[in-house]
Parts: C-alpha cells; sequence; structure tokens
C-alpha cells in the first residue's frame, strides 16, 4: 500500500536496527498530513523523532541538536521542494558541519529524473526515494542507511589514523610518479586471490594519488561497492550502476566515472582546474580500471572453475555410487535368473512322473524347457560382456580425482 497525504496507514513490524529507542530520525517535510504520517509509522517502529516544516526552522533546530551528541539525529529524512529553501541546500549545510557531516541523509521527492538524483547525491545523501513510496521500502532503505552511518562514524577516528599514516606514506613517496602507482598496483594486482583484496588495493593506490573515489565490482558473486569509509550509499550504487552504461568515461557533475568490463572507479575530485594533469590522471585511471577489470574477470574465471569442479566430483560420486548399485543388482538378477531355470526344470521332471503324458508329449515339453534353457545361456553369455564393462567404469571411477585448479 502506498503512503499518500490522506490516509494514516498501519504498518506490520519490519526488522530494524539493534537498539532502536536511542535511534533518532529528524523529519524535514512541508505537508502537515505527509509529516504526521511519517512520525506515526516511524514512531510505531520505535523511532525517536523530530520535525521541521521548513529549511529555516530545520537548520536551527539541528543546530541545537548537534551541540548535544545524545540528542544528534542519526538520520535525516528531507523534503527537496521546502517553501523557504531547498533541501540540498540544508544536506550541504550538514556536510560542512564536522558534528553532523557523517549523519546520513535520505532524500524524499516526486523529482524522479537522473538530474535530480544526481543533483541529491552532489549534496552528499544516502539515498533517493522518490514519492509516493513503498513504507515498507522506506523502512528498508532506513535500516541500511543508519547501518551505513553507523559503519561510517565508527571508522571516522580509525580513518583519522590512517590518513596521518597516508600522508606520511605519501610524502615518502613524493618523487614517484603518479604512472608508478598505476604500474605498481598492476603488477601487485596479479598477486590478488578475491575480489575484496582487488577492492582494498586499488583505494590504496587511489589514495596515494590523493582521489577520494569508490569502486564498484559487478562479479559473479554479487555486487559491491564501497569508499575508502566503507560500504556506499544506495544512491551512490545507483548512480554509478548508470552511469556505467554510458561508456568508458563519463562526467557527471563533479563525478568522473571510469567503467570497463564489470568495473567501475567513480572519482569526486578530479582536478580539473589542472587541465594537463587532469587529463594525466583520465589515462593513468582508465588504464588502471581497464587492468582491474581483466584481473576481475580472471578471478571470476577462476571462481566458476571452482564451482565446476566441485560440481564434477559430486556427479562423479553420485555416477560411481549409482553403478555400484546397478552392477550389485544385474548381478543379482543373473543368480536369481539361473536359479529360477534350474528349478523349473527339477519340477517338470517331478511333474512328468504324475501327469501321465505320453512319451512324445514328454519329449515335447523337455524340447521346449532345453530351448529355454539355451537362450536363458546365450543372455548369460552376453551378461559377462556386460559385467566386465561395468566393473572396468566403476573401476575407472574409482580411481578418478577431482580436477585441481
Amino acid at each position: 500500500m502506498l503512503f499518500d497525504e490522506d490516509t494514516i496507514i498501519a504498518m506490520p513490524s519490519v526488522s530494524v536496527p539493534d537498539a532502536v529507542a536511542a535511534t533518532r530520525i529528524f523529519i524535514v517535510e512541508d505537508q502537515p498530513t505527509l509529516r504526521s504520517n511519517l512520525r506515526q509509522l516511524l514512531e510505531l517502529e520505535g523511532y525517536a523523532v523530530e520535525e521541521a516544516a521548513d529549511g529555516a526552522s530545520a537548520l536551527h533546530r539541528l543546530a541545537v541538536l548537534a551541540a548535544e551528541a545524545e540528542l544528534r539525529p542519526q538520520l535525516v529524512l528531507l523534503d527537496v521542494g521546502l517553501p523557504d529553501m531547498e533541501g540540498y541546500a540544508i544536506c550541504r549545510h550538514l556536510r560542512q558541519d564536522s558534528r553532523l557531516q557523517h549523519v546520513p541523509v535520505i532524500f524524499l521527492s516526486g523529482r524522479v529524473e537522473l538530474e535530480d538524483r544526481m543533483a541529491g547525491y552532489e549534496a552528499g545523501a544516502e539515498d533517493y526515494i522518490a514519492k509516493p513510496y513503498i513504507n515498507a521500502e522506506l523502512l528498508s532503505k532506513i535500516g541500511v542507511a543508519l547501518r551505513n552511518g553507523q559503519s561510517r562514524q565508527a571508522s571516522h577516528e580509525l580513518q583519522g589514523q590512517v590518513n596521518h599514516a597516508m600522508q606520511a606514506a605519501f610524502t615518502a613517496m613524493t618523487s614517484a610518479s603518479e604512472i608508478g602507482v598505476v604500474l605498481q598496483f598492476m603488477k601487485g594486482s596479479f598477486a590478488l586471490q578475491d575480489n575484496t583484496a582487488l577492492q582494498q588495493s586499488m583505494l590504496q593506490a587511489l589514495q596515494e594519488l590523493g582521489l577520494d573515489a569508490s569502486i564498484q565490482l559487478r562479479s559473479l558473486r554479487g555486487v559491491s561497492t564501497i569508499n575508502a569509509e566503507g560500504p556506499c550509499g544506495q544512491l551512490e550504487i545507483g548512480l554509478i550502476e548508470t552511469l556505467a552504461r554510458r561508456g568508458h568515461i563519463v562526467d557527471a557533475g563533479r563525478v568522473t566515472v571510469f567503467s570497463y568490463g564489470q568495473l567501475s572507479l567513480a572519482v569526486k575530485n578530479m582536478p580539473r582546474e589542472d587541465e594537463e594533469r587532469n587529463g594525466r590522471l583520465r589515462d593513468n585511471l582508465a588504464f588502471m580500471a581497464e587492468g582491474a577489470a581483466a584481473r576481475l574477470a580472471a578471478l571470476d574465471t577462476a571462481w566458476q572453475q571452482r564451482q565446476q569442479a566441485a560440481t564434477l566430483a559430486e556427479l562423479v560420486a553420485c555416477t560411481r555410487e549409482a553403478l555400484r548399485v546397478v552392477d550389485e543388482r544385474f548381478r543379482y538378477q543373473q543368480w536369481a535368473s539361473g536359479d529360477i531355470m534350474l528349478r523349473l526344470r527339477e519340477s517338470i521332471d517331478r511333474a512328468f512322473v504324475s501327469l501321465g503324458l505320453t512319451e512324445g508329449q514328454e519329449g515335447m515339453i523337455a524340447r521346449l524347457v532345453t530351448g529355454a534353457g539355451e537362450e536363458f545361456t546365450q543372455l548369460s553369455e552376453q551378461g559377462v560382456d556386460v559385467e566386465a564393462s561395468m566393473k572396468a567404469l566403476l573401476k575407472a571411477l574409482e580411481a578418478s580425482q577431482p580436477l585441481k585448479l
């Protein structure tokens, strides 16, 4: 059921993060009915909710809340079209406040064009949800945004330490050229054995180049999109996937996306004001992305071969067992058939005594039984060949080993 201005909807239970009672959400929405419905929906799920009807009051209240760590919201739901300013401006203000810069923002808007979503992404939003929306989808996206925000906040202090270490390393490498960094990454990529290692190695190389970037891998094992802070938001994931279909190198707003094969690299701080360095970086990053995509394809092929080898080994084991059962039944049937023929002959011999048949009749029956016995013997001789073939096949399967890759 859709969430609209005219209907207040009782929601079914939806999974939310742990410690929901301490999770605060701030709503900025100018339509009273929709704002009230949103508040009711979230409070039913256990969230603590505050709200504002316009941009000025929202900024004032957020500034007050930011001063107290325990009162700061963990998520902001933000309408784009407010009466006094656009939601994009509020989001940019939050991103400039060190106390609130890691709080995820989800835009709610009736504007659904790529340009609108791109504006939300450039303002620093976690996600962009079109109105009218489905309640369950909204709650699910809120849960994802909260988890991502908590992850980024937890890694913020660690990232500060990493930045200090990286700065020291970068200073020591000032004499190395950009192509040297790229070539070093390419050389090391051949030893990487999984997708996570490939992403992390690539992120490290990009940090050495002073670039703020996100990397998306679309492999046989699923899609993974990360940056230096951890998992990317759903809005960024969707934009990268959209721009990846538009060409190898695409400039969109302040972002440049390099896409080759099943890998995309989104760089947010290309030095466009420095034409010479920007052009050099475009060439080097295209080379890096294409090489990394080739390595990702090789990792996918190796993983697929391991899956096929495991499947083949399982199939061989099942076939071996099935043939063993067939062989046992075949040998039992041969023995049982011979026993039946033997008992038939004995029964007929005993019957001749009591049936009072003429000599000619007894001779005819004896000839019929003898003929059937000869046919059975011929079939048994053919069965020996079948049994020999079966044993040879079983022996070959028992000696087989799973493929080693």
